[in-house]
Order: structure tokens, then C-alpha cells, then sequence
């Protein structure tokens, strides 16, 4: 049980820990932590940097990540996979992955089980899919962020680009799961920095909405966003929401431009070139791997300087790459991408309804923001609008997911910021019902295809919805279609045996329940046919009329009145009533009556709370819904028994009977009840990784995973080898280590640490227990001249302080102490002459083993160790310490009062005597003693003074 329990308080506090969030691009990916102490700060990776290459390296069993993986791809370009976002969830045949397989054509795509886009290996027959990719990637994204929080962190919020439909989405909920990651939410990236805005723009968020334009050029997109904040009223608090209003992609961002780029550098080598080869056909695509290294350069030197020459080293055939090139030869080359970026712009203020001068402020971020170009651009398509660049271009998706990733994990307390993200692509709802004999076609076509627009564009979600079937009673299917594209096709089935059962009943349709969650995916929850029926109302019992001049009393049910009977029956008669009053039991029947009622009502929490209504199919006829809270069946009224009869009060006395209360007729109401429906889905579009793909992802990723711990081992045991050999060669002819060893014993040592450095190239098929074992054996070899050599460095010191320690205690407490006597001291000469013959022994010792040591020569094993001064040394320290408790602690004894001696003279002298010492004056007495107090009761003629009485 203890176990159990320290085991959830160890998960608890790991939990607690913290929570980050990964803002996932297609070239780079950001990684922000929230922890105790650490509110939002980005996590930094080995190099310290804050952002890292979204790239994995693998050759010869080498598996690298971010800046390495990038560097190393130079050189192997194929062996380096880079960009794979852009076809995450993309079919084979997809125009999008004939476009990757263009700009980058030494990978080798092959198809899936799935029709998606994998990666041939150069090296064997090895596919990697782009799922397993970005599981990679997402993996090496928590180790950055546990080794910067100094503790595991499993919890994660990951931005993806907006437009990313249900395959993209769920692909990445699948690769974060198998990095073992715990995914709270995915968030759209345009979405966290409008929240990252938000929160530190929060003072400034007030009733009446403020429109701001976010203008986000990526690596792959750019992305224009409409996003309105203000302050409304939730359910539980009123709290700054941030709605997004309108949205704008287009598929152009730095990427594009760089390849742009490096068309325009191909020319140039292409002018001055002096070699026969082709870099446009090279097989390992090196030379044009290089060309777009020097092609990003470029496009950040050339945005802040006019001119920039650009280089490459041993481009192809050995031969080098110069060419000059200038900002304005840059922007005439990518003019069309900019015309091509500023229709995100478009889309954004389309999709919104708005105008310029609604807009409030234009914010600029991303990598391409620092093109002037595009900023020249922007502000001639907004009409001359001032343009702000406040929040930081690269961090501020990574720092509100962080922020949202805090808030969903309930881990920790942050102030509420609503959040309403609008769907980017349309979903539809088709289905097939049968014509009415006068409704056929001319060309015999006896069905028709219905749409119905379950989310339009802009829509707000999270968010549920419920389409209605009217004309349906057996079982059917219905396709759903996301941006026009068929989806899946749903089956549902007992709808005939649902009004076969429910005959009585008048069926109402059946009703579809979608929900777009937190995450953009979309789910069908449940699925019901829904019947209304006529039934009787019960009729409310009648309310008994109060007495004038009663108390109010709350209303009593029979069995409240019988035991009211059998009280007050009990009272008159003159039975045991526990001794109360009238007045006591009718307050004890009228609580228990309360308790009764209140006992009855359903507690707050177990009413079920009503969904918020949903917008109907648009041209679907709806029933109009009509509740009641009465059974099925009429309910009759029931007679009344003897029993309650007699509980019922009897009317006021009055000059005419009161009529007797007619019961009214019991009225028909319609009630509606559903019957759940089963339903199965088939999926028509791309499926996201699942069953046996995934559990092969899975154990090849354990495999690296393995290989990798084994590859940083070796080389760690490889490095300590090495460095011990490199030291201990050294330090053979290093002063203070050469007295420490015999000749011969240097040879010895030489001889063996040159042969190990030798061997440690030669060995084949080394692992890290080789090299440990190795290093195990030259330790063993060298541990007696390393002893010596350390003996030799510490042993004056540790005597010194034993010196030291010695005459300080003889100070200390001998010469305090050792001549003092008496009782009632702090220490007793027994302890002194104790402790003295302690320091005696301890300095004796110490002078015979220090004149030993002097006589022997410093190769040789010493005769003083320093771990025996210490252990000398602590010896006297305890004793020193047990001795100087006693003086703590002692107290000076009290000193003794003589004895009080009894005077002997009588008279005059007596009473002088006892008046000086202040005592009252007493007449002596005749020479009889004084009485002893008696106990005895006075008698009852005694007199008594006043004061007493």
C-alpha cells in the first residue's frame, strides 16, 4: 500500500513538472516549456540555440537531428530527409509531393499500404515513412525540453499549420503519441500567436472589439489572419476572448524563395562554369543542395546590404562558385512570389466581410518579414497602413501554445483567455432519398441526392452540431465531404427495428450528432431516431389550505400525517412523549416534512444539463421539439385512503359548507424520446497510421532509439579510454609524477599505454564493454603510482592540520583546566589528564610515522597515509567534541544559605529582636505553650467581629 501510494505521488509531481508546447513548421520547429518557477520561456537545444532544423540524418547506423543532421546533409543531401512536412498526409499521386519530388530530386518517394509518401533508404531496403519522420523529430523535441526543465515532460500543446485538414491532424496525434508524447490539444499556429498577442496585450483588451491583421510569411506558406479580441461574458466569468475572423493561405513562403534563388545562381554558373558536368542532373544532388545553402544566405545578407557575393566551395569536379548578386536582381527574381503572398491578404479580409478601415493594427512576423520587399509590398496592398513588428517573428507560436498548453493541462493557475478558431475548409453532408412517384424524372430516375453544409467556412469551433433525416425508416447511409472531397461514408444501422418497436409512436427523423473538438477533427458522436407521443399530464395534487393565525408549516405527504396523528394522539392521551411539548413535535414533524421534500428534489449535480442548441441542416424540415416531464402511459388518479382522509385538516368553522374540490381531467401532452442507432464509418479518403504500420513504426523507432544509446556508449567509453591514455602518457614525464614511479614502472606503464593507443584504432567490432574493459585494465596497472603520487600532494597538508588540531585542544583545554580543583568544575582532571594522554599518544605516533616517511624515497609505498591522519584526526575531533558538550552544558553550582539559629533570650529583648526583624509584637505569654489550631466547630453563643459578619 505504501508503495502504491509513493508511486502516485511520484507520478502526480512528474505530471507537475511542466507542460510544453511545439510550434511545428516545415524547416524549423520551436519548443517552449511552462514550470514551476519558469513561466513560458523557449527551451534551448544542445547548441543553445532557439529553434532547430526540422531534419533527421541516418547513415552508416548514425542517426543526427537539427543542426548536425542539416550539416551533415550538405555533404549527403539524400541521406538527410528535410521539408517532409509539406507531404504529411498527402497521397502518392498528390500534385504536392510532385512538387517536393521536383525541388528535391535525390529522394527517392516511394508509396504506401496507405498511398502516402515514404523515403527509400540509400542504404538497404529500408522505408521510412513520413509519420516516422516526424515521430522523430517530436521525440528529440522532448528531450530538448526535458533536459532544459531538468526533469521528464510528457504534456504538450503542438501549433500545425492552419489549413492542415483530418488526415495532416491526425497523423500528428499518431507521431506524437508514438515519441510518447501526451497531446492535450493541436492548435493552429496563426491562432497561438493571435493568443501570445493577447496575453501580452491583455490591459489593452476592452468591451468593444479591436481588429488586428497577423501577416505570417513561413518557410513553405504565408498566412494572413483576422483576429478580434474583446472582453465578454462567459458562463462562470466575464474574460478577453480571441475570435478568429478571417483567414488567408497561400502557398509561397521562404522556401519558394529560396529555390528561386538558387535558379538564379544555376544561371550564373551555368555563364562561367568550366566543367562538363551537369549539377542539375548529379546524382547525389550535392552540388544543388549546396546551391540553396548559398541561396538562404543570400536572401538574409541582401535584406539588410545591396549587394552580396556568393560562394561555393568545390561546387562539382573541384572546381569553385563566385558570383555577385544584387537586392535588386533578388527582388525582380521573386516578384511573382510576392503577388503571389499578398492574395493570402485578399482571402483574409474575403473570408471576414471586413475592410481596411476596420483594422486596427498589421503585424508582421515570420522569416520573410525581413524581406523588404514583401514590406513594401504589404503596405501598397493595405493602402499605405503602418506596419508593427511588436511580437517576436520566430517564438511567438511556441510561447502561446505554451501559455494554452498550461491552461488545458490544469496543472497550473493562469488567467482565462477564451479562444474561438474558425474551420478552413467546408464540411457537407450528402445523402440519397427516393422520389414521390409524382417527383420521378423523365429518364426514370427514382432518386435524389440531397446536400446539406454541416460547417461552413469561418465557422467557429470547438463546436457541436446535428443534422436531421426526416423520410427515413430503414436503415441508410449518408457520405460527408470536406472542401468537396468525400471523406468517409457512415452506415446506420437499426433504424427499421427502431420503428418497429415504437409503433405507437409518431416517428420524427433521425438525427446525425457531429462535433468539431478542440483539435479540428471532426467526430461523429452518436446517432438516434426520434418518435414524439401523445400521453395523459398527471395532475398535481392539491395544495392543502393554511389555518389563520398558524405558523407556516411545510406541505406534509400521508406518511408525514400518520405519524402527525399518532403524535398528538399520543400527547392527549397522555402516552410518553419523551417529555416534549406541543410545540416541540409540531416543529419536529414540520423539519422532518422539509427533509423529507428536499430529499426527494435531484441534487444540482445530477440534473443533466441541456446541450446548447445546434443549427439545424439549412433546407431540412425540423419537428419542433415539445418536453414534458410525464410518463408514457396515463396516470390515473388514485382514491384516497381512510389514512389520509384523516390527516386532512378540517375547514374553518364558516356560516355555509365549503364545496368539495372537483379533481380536473387529465390533459394530453406530447412527449419525445430517441432510440440510439449503431453506425459504421468508411473511410474514402487517405487513412492516418494505425494497427500493424503503426506497431512497425514503433519497434523501428525502438531500434534507433536502441542503436542510438548504444552508438553514444561506445563513443563515451571510446572518449574516456583515449583521454586516460593521452593523460597518463603525459603525466610519465610530468615533475611531481616522475618521483612517483620507478623507472622500471615507467617503462612498464609506457609500454602499455602505447600499445592500448594503438589497439584502439585496430579493434574490430569494438562496443562500449570493450573500451570500459580496457580502461579497467590500464587503471588497475596505474592505481599504485596514481596512490603514491596523491599521498605524496595531500600528506603535508593533512599533517599540517593535525599539528595544528593538536596544539589548538592543548591550548584549549589543557592549559584552561589542568590546574583547577575542586568540586563543581566544568571538567574534572580525569578528563584533562584523559584528554592529555590522548594528544600525548596521537603526537608520538605522528613524529615516528613522519620520521619514517622522510627516510623513504617517494616511489616507494608510503609508511604515513593520509587516510590515517584523518582518521587520527577524528579521533581527537570526538573526544574534543564530548568534552566541550560538558563545558556547554555546565551550569555554576548554587551556593549553600548557613543555618538559621533559634534565639534563646525572653522579655523586652525578645520583643526588640522580633521587632527589628519586622515581625508583629506580641505580649509573651505565661509560660504555657501555644495551642495547636483546633478543628472543632465554635459554639453557637459565640460572638463575632463586624468585619467578619
Amino acid at each position: 500500500m505504501r508503495l502504491f501510494i509513493l508511486a502516485v505521488a511520484l507520478l502526480g509531481y512528474a505530471a507537475a513538472l511542466g507542460v510544453m508546447s511545439v510550434d511545428l513548421g516545415s524547416e524549423w520547429f520551436k519548443v517552449a516549456i511552462v514550470k514551476p518557477g519558469v513561466p513560458m520561456e523557449i527551451a534551448l537545444n544542445k547548441e543553445s540555440k532557439r529553434k532547430t532544423p526540422v531534419a533527421v540524418f541516418m547513415r552508416n547506423g548514425e542517426r543526427l537531428f537539427g543542426s548536425d543532421a542539416v550539416t551533415s546533409g550538405n555533404r549527403y543531401p539524400h541521406n538527410s530527409y528535410r521539408y517532409f512536412p509539406l507531404i504529411l498526409g498527402k497521397s502518392i499521386d498528390d500534385p504536392a509531393v510532385k512538387d517536393f519530388q521536383q525541388k528535391f530530386p535525390y529522394y527517392e518517394l516511394v508509396p504506401t499500404e496507405r498511398n502516402t509518401v515514404a523515403f527509400k533508404h540509400p542504404e538497404g531496403d529500408v522505408i521510412y515513412t513520413v509519420e516516422s519522420l516526424l515521430a522523430m523529430v517530436l521525440g528529440h523535441a522532448r528531450e530538448i525540453a526535458s533536459k532544459f526543465a531538468e526533469g521528464p515532460i510528457y504534456d504538450a500543446v503542438i501549433t500545425v499549420p492552419s489549413q492542415w485538414g483530418q488526415v495532416e491532424r491526425k497523423s500528428v496525434i499518431a507521431a506524437a503519441e508514438i515519441a510518447g508524447i501526451k497531446l492535450h490539444q493541436l492548435m493552429n499556429t496563426n491562432t497561438a500567436v493571435a493568443l501570445h498577442y493577447g496575453v501580452f496585450n491583455r490591459k489593452q483588451i476592452e468591451s468593444k472589439a479591436k481588429n488586428i491583421l497577423f501577416f505570417d510569411m513561413g518557410a513553405s506558406q504565408t498566412t494572413a489572419t483576422i483576429a478580434q479580441y474583446q472582453i465578454i461574458k462567459g458562463k462562470t466569468e466575464t474574460a478577453p476572448q480571441v475570435a478568429i475572423k478571417g483567414v488567408g493561405v497561400a502557398p509561397v513562403g521562404g522556401l519558394k524563395m529560396d529555390l528561386t534563388v538558387r535558379d538564379k545562381l544555376v544561371e550564373k554558373w551555368e555563364e562561367t562554369k568550366k566543367t562538363a558536368s551537369d549539377i542539375k542532373t548529379q546524382k547525389t544532388g550535392r552540388a544543388m543542395a549546396k546551391l540553396l545553402v548559398a541561396a538562404n544566405k543570400a536572401k538574409i545578407v541582401l535584406s539588410a546590404n545591396k549587394e552580396h557575393m556568393a560562394g561555393v566551395q568545390q561546387l562539382i569536379d573541384d572546381e569553385d562558385f563566385k558570383a555577385k548578386i544584387t537586392r535588386d536582381e533578388l527582388e525582380a527574381s521573386i516578384q511573382g512570389d510576392i503577388e503571389q503572398a499578398m492574395e493570402a491578404v485578399r482571402e483574409a479580409f474575403k473570408s471576414s466581410g471586413m475592410t481596411n478601415d476596420e483594422i486596427s493594427q498589421i503585424i508582421m512576423f515570420g522569416g520573410g518579414m525581413r524581406v523588404p520587399a514583401i514590406q513594401d509590398a504589404l503596405r501598397k496592398e493595405l493602402n499605405g497602413a503602418e506596419l508593427s513588428f511588436n511580437i517576436n517573428a520566430d517564438e511567438a507560436a511556441a510561447l502561446g501554445g505554451s501559455y494554452h498548453a498550461a491552461f488545458v493541462s490544469k496543472v497550473f493557475r493562469v488567467k482565462t483567455m477564451f479562444i474561438k478558431d474558425a474551420v478552413q475548409k467546408p464540411v457537407e453532408v450528402r445523402f440519397e432519398r427516393d422520389l414521390e412517384p409524382e417527383e420521378v424524372q423523365e429518364d426514370g430516375t427514382t432518386k435524389k441526392t440531397i446536400k446539406r453544409t454541416l460547417f461552413q467556412k469561418m465557422n467557429p469551433y470547438p463546436q457541436k452540431k446535428a443534422i436531421t433525416f426526416n423520410r427515413f425508416s430503414d436503415d441508410f447511409s449518408f457520405s460527408v465531404f470536406i472542401d468537396g472531397q468525400l471523406q468517409e461514408t457512415v452506415n446506420l444501422a437499426g433504424v427499421k427495428g427502431a420503428h418497429e418497436n415504437n409503433t405507437h409512436a409518431d416517428p420524427k427523423g433521425v438525427k446525425a450528432h457531429f462535433r468539431m473538438n478542440d483539435s479540428g477533427i471532426l467526430v461523429l458522436e452518436s446517432a438516434d431516431a426520434t418518435f414524439e407521443h401523445e400521453v395523459f399530464e398527471e395532475p398535481e395534487e392539491p395544495k392543502e389550505e393554511k389555518k389563520a393565525k398558524m405558523p407556516d408549516i411545510p406541505d406534509i405527504d400521508l406518511s408525514t400525517l400518520d405519524k402527525l396523528k399518532d403524535k398528538f394522539g399520543s400527547f392527549f392521551n397522555g402516552e410518553d412523549t419523551d417529555g416534549k411539548t406541543a410545540e416541540q413535535v409540531l416543529e419536529e414533524l414540520s423539519k422532518a416534512a422539509k427533509e423529507k421534500k428536499d430529499g426527494e428534489e435531484m441534487p444540482a449535480e445530477e440534473q443533466a444539463e441541456a446541450e446548447p442548441s445546434t443549427e439545424e441542416a439549412q433546407g431540412e424540415p425540423v419537428a419542433e421539439e415539445k418536453t414534458t416531464t410525464e410518463e408514457e402511459k396515463p396516470v390515473e388518479e388514485e382514491p384516497k385512503t381512510e389514512e389520509a382522509k384523516e390527516g386532512e385538516e378540517e375547514p374553518a368553522e364558516s356560516a355555509e359548507p365549503a364545496e368539495e374540490a372537483k379533481p380536473e381531467e387529465p390533459k394530453k401532452v406530447v412527449k419525445k424520446f430517441s432510440v440510439n442507432l449503431e453506425s459504421s464509418a468508411e473511410n474514402h479518403g487517405l487513412e492516418f497510421v494505425s494497427g500493424s504500420e503503426r506497431e512497425s513504426i514503433n519497434e523501428q523507432i525502438k531500434a534507433l532509439d536502441q542503436a542510438d544509446a548504444d552508438r553514444l556508449a561506445k563513443e563515451k567509453s571510446f572518449n574516456d579510454l583515449e583521454s586516460f591514455i593521452y593523460d597518463r602518457q603525459d603525466k610519465l614525464y610530468r615533475e611531481g609524477w616522475t618521483d612517483a614511479i620507478s623507472e622500471e614502472k615507467r617503462e612498464e606503464v609506457a609500454a602499455a599505454l602505447t600499445a592500448a593507443s594503438d589497439w584502439l584504432w585496430d579493434v574490430e567490432e569494438p562496443t562500449s564493454v570493450t573500451f570500459d574493459d580496457k580502461l579497467a585494465e590500464l587503471k588497475t596497472l596505474t592505481r599504485d603510482w596514481e596512490r603514491r603520487y596523491d599521498e605524496h600532494e595531500k600528506r603535508p597538508e593533512a599533517v599540517e592540520r593535525l599539528e595544528k588540531m593538536i596544539t589548538g585542544m592543548r591550548e584549549l583545554f589543557l592549559e584552561t583546566y589542568k590546574n583547577q580543583t575542586g568540586e563543581g568544575l566544568a571538567l574534572s582532571q580525569e578528563n584533562v589528564f584523559e584528554l592529555s594522554e590522548k594528544l600525548d599518544k596521537v603526537a608520538d605516533w605522528l613524529k615516528e610515522k613522519t620520521d619514517g616517511q622522510a627516510a623513504l624515497a617517494a616511489h616507494e609505498d608510503p609508511a604515513l597515509k593520509v587516510m590515517d591522519i584523518q582518521v587520527k584526526e577524528k579521533t581527537l575531533a570526538n573526544a574534543g567534541e564530548v568534552l566541550y558538550k560538558k563545558i556547554r552544558m555546565w551550569r555554576p553550582p548554587k551556593p549553600t544559605e548557613p543555618p538559621t539559629i533559634e534565639p534563646t533570650t525572653t522579655g523586652e529583648e525578645s520583643e526588640e529582636v522580633n521587632a527589628e526583624d519586622g515581625e508583629e509584637v506580641k505580649p509573651a505569654s505565661d509560660d504555657k505553650p501555644a495551642e495547636e489550631p483546633t478543628t472543632e466547630k465554635p459554639a453557637e453563643d459565640t460572638t463575632h467581629d463586624g468585619s467578619e459578619l
